[in-house]
C-alpha cells in the first residue's frame, strides 16, 4: 500500500488505490476519477470514488479531482548497449467521451534531439490508416514519435511499447509507462495544494496492472 501524500500537522494521509481514465456511473460517463482512502492517525476513516462535481470533504479539507495522464519511461542507448539518457516524460492529457489525447515535446540536449511524442494507451489504426486508441487503458500502448536535430527529422511514425528505433547510431525506445493522477486540495482559509500519486509501471502490459501502484508527493 503506498501513501499519496500525508499532511503531517493534521496527522492524515490520503492512499491512491485505484485511477479511473474514464470513470461510468451505471451508463453515465463522469471522466477521469480516482478512488482514495483517508486515514487518520494510520486508521482508515473514509473512502470512495472523486471526480468532477464529486469531491470527498474531511476535516475541513476537500479533495477534487484535478487532472491524471501517463508517464512513458524514454531510454536513449548507444552502440554498446549503454543507456545515456532515461526518464519519465509527463504527458498532458485533453480527454472527453469520445476523444483522448496524450501528449507532450521534450529535449534531449546531450545529443542536440527534440522529440514530439504522442501517447496511445490502447493503439489502433482506423481503415483510413488514422492512429487512434481504442480506451483510455494501457492494452496495447504505443506513440507517434518525431525526432528532430536542429530543422532534420531523424524518424517519424509509431513505436510501440520495447520497440527501440534507429536515431543515428542510437536506439530509442519507451519500456514503461506510468499512470499519474492530481488532486486539488482545499482548505477552509482557502489555501489550495496540488498533490500527485504516480501508479506502478506497466510491466504486464494489461488492465490487471490496475491493482499494483506506487504513489509518491509533488507540492
Amino acid at each position: 500500500e503506498g501513501l499519496m501524500f500525508g499532511e503531517n500537522h493534521a496527522r492524515f494521509q490520503i492512499r491512491l488505490e485505484k485511477l479511473f481514465p474514464a470513470y461510468y456511473e451505471g451508463d453515465t460517463f463522469k471522466g477521469e476519477a480516482s478512488g482514495i482512502t483517508l486515514l487518520d492517525s494510520g486508521n482508515e476513516v473514509k473512502k470512495g470514488v472523486i471526480y468532477v462535481n464529486n469531491p470527498m470533504a474531511y476535516r475541513g479539507y476537500t479533495f477534487y479531482q484535478e487532472k491524471h495522464g501517463f508517464s512513458p519511461l524514454f531510454i536513449l542507448k548507444d552502440v554498446n548497449d549503454r543507456t545515456v539518457y532515461g526518464t519519465y516524460v509527463g504527458l498532458t492529457t485533453l480527454m472527453n467521451e469520445n476523444k483522448v489525447s496524450y501528449q507532450n515535446s521534450f529535449n534531449i540536449a546531450e545529443q542536440d534531439l527534440s522529440i514530439n511524442a504522442v501517447f496511445y494507451p490502447d493503439w489502433i489504426k482506423s481503415r483510413e490508416g488514422v492512429s487512434k486508441t481504442k480506451t483510455p487503458y494501457p492494452n496495447n500502448p504505443a506513440a507517434y514519435l518525431t525526432v528532430k536535430k536542429k530543422s532534420t527529422t531523424l524518424f517519424e511514425g509509431i513505436v510501440k511499447m520495447n520497440q527501440a528505433v534507429d536515431v543515428e547510431k542510437l536506439k530509442l525506445s519507451f519500456t514503461d509507462v506510468r499512470y499519474w493522477t492530481a488532486l486539488n486540495v482545499k482548505h477552509d482559509p482557502g489555501r489550495n495544494f496540488i498533490f500527485f500519486g504516480f501508479w506502478l509501471a506497466i510491466a504486464g502490459v494489461s488492465v490487471g496492472l490496475l491493482a499494483k501502484k506506487e504513489t509518491g508527493i509533488r507540492t
